[in-house]
C-alpha cells in the first residue's frame, strides 16, 4: 500500500503569526496556491488515490478539496488527525508568548505542559499512531491519502521511526509537504529524507 501524507497550506492565522490548534482558519491566497501546486505534481506524479483520510478542520478539508478535485464527501473524516490541542494558547500571538514557552514546546515537546484543555505531545502520538495502526489493519494495494497537520505528521513520522525526542520536529514539514510512505506486509517503510535525522541539528530557525 502507498500512503501520502500531505499537511495543509497556509491560513489566515499563519499570516497573522497566531496559534491555531485546533481552532478552524481558512487558507489565505498563498495557501490556495500550495494546494494548487500539489495538485499539479499530483497529477505529474500520475497519482490516483482510492482512499482519502483527512482532518475535520477547516484549513484540511479546504487543501484537501483543491488537491485532489475532490468533494468532502468522498474524504474519511477522523478526528485523530486534528492538530495539537493548544487549549488555553489557541487564539495567542506568537509574540505574546513566554519566549521560555516557546523554546520547551520546540526543544522539549515532550516536557511541554498543556494549557488550559491543551493535549500533550504524548497523547498526540498516541491518536496518530492508533490512526497509522488503523491504516496497517487495512492494507491492500490501495494508493492512499493522508491530509492532516505538522503537529500530527511529526507524531506519525515519531511513532514508526522511534526518533530521539529531540529530533521530534526534525526535518521540518512545510506547507503542502508531500510525504511517500510504503506499507509492505505489515511494515512502513519512510522516504528518506524524514528517516535519517542528526541529533545535532538545529531548530532554531523555526522557533
Amino acid at each position: 500500500m502507498e500512503v501520502y501524507l500531505l499537511r495543509h497550506g497556509q491560513t489566515i492565522m499563519n499570516e497573522q503569526h497566531t496559534l491555531q490548534g485546533q481552532s478552524n482558519s481558512d487558507l489565505n491566497a498563498a495557501g490556495i496556491r500550495q494546494a494548487q501546486q500539489v495538485r499539479q505534481k499530483i497529477e505529474e506524479r500520475g497519482l490516483t488515490f482510492q482512499r482519502i483520510y483527512c482532518s475535520p478542520l477547516h484549513r484540511t478539508v479546504q487543501t484537501c478539496r483543491i488537491a485532489t478535485g475532490k468533494d468532502e464527501t468522498e474524504f474519511f473524516l477522523d478526528d485523530r488527525l486534528k492538530e495539537v490541542a493548544l487549549g488555553d494558547l489557541e487564539g495567542v500571538r506568537f509574540d505574546s508568548l513566554d519566549p521560555e514557552l516557546s523554546k520547551e514546546f520546540m526543544r522539549k515537546p515532550f516536557d511541554f505542559t498543556p494549557q488550559g484543555n491543551g493535549e500533550t505531545m504524548q497523547q498526540v502520538v498516541d491518536r496518530a499512531g492508533a490512526f497509522l495502526e488503523d491504516l496497517k489493519k487495512s492494507e491492500n494495494d490501495d494508493t492512499v491519502l493522508v491530509v492532516s497537520h505538522g503537529g500530527t505528521l511529526h507524531a506519525m513520522l515519531y511513532y514508526l521511526l522511534d526518533k530521539p525526542q529531540e529530533t521530534f520536529w526534525l526535518p521540518w514539514i512545510d506547507n503542502c509537504a508531500l510525504i511517500h510512505l510504503t506499507l509492505y506486509n505489515g511494515q512502513w517503510l519512510v522516504e528518506e529524507q524524514y528517516r535519517k535525522v542528526e541529533i545535532s541539528e538545529s531548530i532554531d530557525r523555526i522557533i
